[in-house]
């Protein structure tokens, strides 16, 4: 792990992270966004069968209990706000990015950095401090 710096991480990190994503490339305290445990609760009720949902579920039990889970307030809402008119500066649908841009907020908000395996999805934000990691080999 890195250092001490506290961090948010995508949820796409905390994905990977359950399954094989090399701990010693994330920050030693992470945080979440809200967002992101709405987004793994989308997953959830989608899940194709018990076992799978059970599996989910589990997941993110396991992720709640290690990291902080930052709420999505007032601060995030202004910040959205910037985030969305950078994204429409790009010609980007702030629809299509709705989960990455209310994360980005969060972490823009907190004054944290923000890892992600997709960076791409957040390069056109301006305030955001971008920590992109290496998606792990295979």
């Amino acid at each position: 792990m890195t250092d001490t710096l506290r961090a948010v991480v995508d949820t796409n990190v905390t994905i990977q992270a359950a399954d094989d994503l090399s701990v010693e490339l994330l920050p030693s305290s992470t945080a979440v966004s809200a967002i992101t445990v709405a987004e793994l609760e989308v997953g959830i009720a989608a899940a194709r069968s018990p076992v799978d949902q059970a599996a989910l579920v589990a997941r993110q039990e396991a992720l709640i209990s290690l990291a902080e889970v930052l709420p999505f307030d007032l601060a995030c809402a202004k910040a959205f706000g910037r985030v969305a008119a950078d994204l429409r500066a790009q010609g980007r649908k702030v629809s299509a990015r709705s989960f990455d841009a209310l994360i980005a907020a969060t972490s823009i908000a907190n004054g944290l950095p923000l890892f992600t395996l997709n960076p791409d999805d957040f390069r056109a934000i301006q305030e955001l401090d971008l920590r992109p990691l290496s998606p792990p080999p295979g």
